[in-house]
């Protein structure tokens, strides 16, 4: 069968868009986020390596371990990873899990917090999504270079 199809060590790519999902080379129970740039980088220094007969993977770059409620997110995400509007609700939901149980908000003290659960409700049945145990961040974190979070802040309130 591995003459017929040729499946390549350094071939971890899943798939591309619209996002990158690709095959760690250690063993991990949860997901991994970086940036592409880190990403190119690592595996462009892990090919060198396997040229070389390494067998070292050397250090992982900067990243960010998706786990607790982000561990939710990124597997409804890869569940619907061929569905680009899916994934796009899926974290809109995710959002709105964020303005519930993360946000001080004005409208989460008005009749308008109706609208919000039934949204929630009908996204999480759409999906079969249910996120559990602490549920302290299920928003994926941002490098903090490329946001302010003061200012997100502001925006919702």
């Amino acid at each position: 069968m591995g003459e017929i199809i040729k499946i390549s060590e350094m071939d971890n790519l899943i798939i591309r868009e619209p996002f990158e999902f690709r095959w760690a080379p250690w063993d991990s129970v949860h997901f991994v986020q970086m940036t592409k740039e880190s990403s190119k980088k690592f595996e462009k220094r892990r090919r060198e390596q396997h040229r070389q007969g390494k067998s070292g993977e050397g250090q992982i770059p900067s990243h960010f371990v998706l786990k607790g409620g982000m561990a939710f997110t990124i597997q409804a995400l890869f569940r619907e990873r061929k569905n680009e509007n899916s994934m796009r609700e899926i974290y809109f939901l995710a959002g709105l899990i964020d303005c519930v149980i993360n946000q001080v908000n004005p409208i989460l003290r008005t009749d308008l917090i109706r609208d919000v659960f039934n949204r929630i409700n009908e996204l999480k049945r759409r999906y079969a999504l249910n996120w559990y145990g602490p549920l302290d961040q299920v928003l994926f974190p941002i490098d903090s270079h490329l946001y302010d979070i003061s200012t997100y802040h502001a925006m919702i309130r």
